[in-house]
């Protein structure tokens, strides 16, 4: 005889059999997934809940932008690479990466000391286009082209 503090299994309901079907869970998806890539403000709305539960299980938010678009004013004549990764709020490692990649361009000018820099309006023209980007995108990579075109298009400029 079974004791008392023994739970004994419940049935499943109804609606438990109904979505244990294989063949129902698939057309549930294909039908979402036709609807997400056909409907925007369906996938927006999915995004939203998406980044919302991402929050309430991790406790972290996206920050936006994710570098600083605007330098300081008081910045030198010519800027290096890691100076400017610093000044933007990003990682020296991460921005040569891109360099090594050919996703950022590399600085072409030489100061005093024979190290490569950039100028200070290319610095301010990368910083611009590379925040824009972050506040669309979480991360940057080689398919991104048009930002791609944007950053070595900065650098022509002067």
């Amino acid at each position: 005889m079974p004791d008392a503090d023994t739970k004994t299994e419940d049935k499943p309901t109804r609606s438990q059999r109904y979505w244990s079907q294989p063949e129902v869970l698939k057309d549930h998806a294909d039908k979402r997934r036709k609807q997400y890539a056909t409907d925007p403000a369906y996938r927006e709305l999915e995004q939203k809940r998406s980044r919302e539960r991402y929050a309430s299980r991790s406790g972290l938010t996206a920050k936006a932008p994710r570098c600083n678009a605007i330098l300081p004013a008081d910045i030198p004549e010519t800027i290096t690479l890691r100076t400017l990764a610093a000044l933007m709020g990003i990682k020296f490692t991460y921005v040569t990466r891109l360099v090594a990649k050919g996703l950022w361009p590399k600085p072409r000018f030489k100061d005093s000391d024979g190290a490569l820099v950039y100028t200070d309006a290319q610095a301010r023209r990368l910083a611009a286009i590379y925040a824009e980007h972050t506040t669309e995108k979480s991360y940057y990579r080689t398919d991104h082209e048009d930002t791609r075109a944007k950053l070595f298009a900065a650098m022509k400029e002067g």
